[in-house]
């Protein structure tokens, strides 16, 4: 079952091909009866780059922001469960099977998560055209 997760925002810039929407990152605010008066870190402004050919888009205009549930399921497991699974594996091995000092494991744990990050950064045209967001103008 594929569930699409949609959010307000309101466009912040509008370049050829693409559109900035500003949208409010909300953990726990929504329910909390004080959210007007509260100064959360957990709230913040985020801005999310869509690819679009629609030039009807001005700064300002209001918008919904939609995409597949599962974008957000591979965005934490990319940013975040592969490089622990990594980090934890080098550092593992370098100490066990290859009999590194603590120094020397670490510092192949690191480099390992420097390799990751840059090899994701390498292949974002193609995560690009994977995790795609849909905008809609708010009527």
């Amino acid at each position: 079952m594929v569930t699409i997760e949609r959010r307000a925002g309101v466009v912040h810039s509008v370049r050829p091909g693409e559109v900035v929407v500003r949208i409010q990152q909300q953990s726990a605010c929504s329910g909390c009866h004080a959210k007007d008066f509260c100064c959360s870190t957990d709230c913040a402004d985020r801005d999310i780059s869509i690819q679009t050919s629609d030039s009807s888009y001005r700064p300002g205009d209001r918008v919904f922001v939609e995409g597949r549930d599962s974008i957000g399921r591979m965005a934490v497991l990319l940013s975040f469960v592969i490089p622990i699974i990594l980090f934890v594996l080098v550092l593992a091995l370098g100490l066990r099977l290859w009999a590194w000092g603590e120094l020397s494991a670490l510092a192949a744990a690191f480099g390992s998560l420097g390799l990751y990050y840059l090899l994701l950064r390498l292949m974002d045209p193609s995560l690009g055209r994977i995790m795609r967001f849909e905008i809609t103008k708010a009527e």
